[in-house]
């Protein structure tokens, strides 16, 4: 009833910006709402971030999934695009891309 219309109107601009090789930010986040992302599994786990030779942060991980996490800190830090995280306790040890910044929290998508 309701929404159905525009749903399949966005399918349909999605599609004609997929085939035309164009890519806006737009067309990425209504693509992720027709595709589902990987389940998240909730979590409260030290890590550290590594970055730009030997500078490093602590943080706690809110959830991970198998393709990224999402890290709280008690501070705002200026993080470069890539990094390493590393958490023992949830046996994660690789490099991500820096891929949301809000005031307290990074999300994370998996390089490796």
């Amino acid at each position: 009833m309701f929404g159905k219309k525009r749903d399949r109107a966005l399918k349909e601009r999605v599609n004609a910006l997929v085939a035309t090789g164009e890519k806006t930010e737009k067309a990425t986040l209504v693509a992720r709402l027709i595709r589902p992302r990987a389940e998240r599994s909730t979590s409260f786990a030290d890590c550290t971030i590594f970055y730009a030779g030997s500078s490093s942060v602590a943080g706690i991980i809110i959830n991970h999934s198998e393709t990224g996490l999402r890290v709280r800190f008690r501070h705002r830090h200026a993080l470069p695009e890539r990094i390493r995280v590393v958490s023992p306790r949830l046996g994660i040890d690789r490099i991500a891309r820096v891929v949301r910044r809000l005031d307290f929290d990074i999300g994370l998508h998996f390089l490796d």
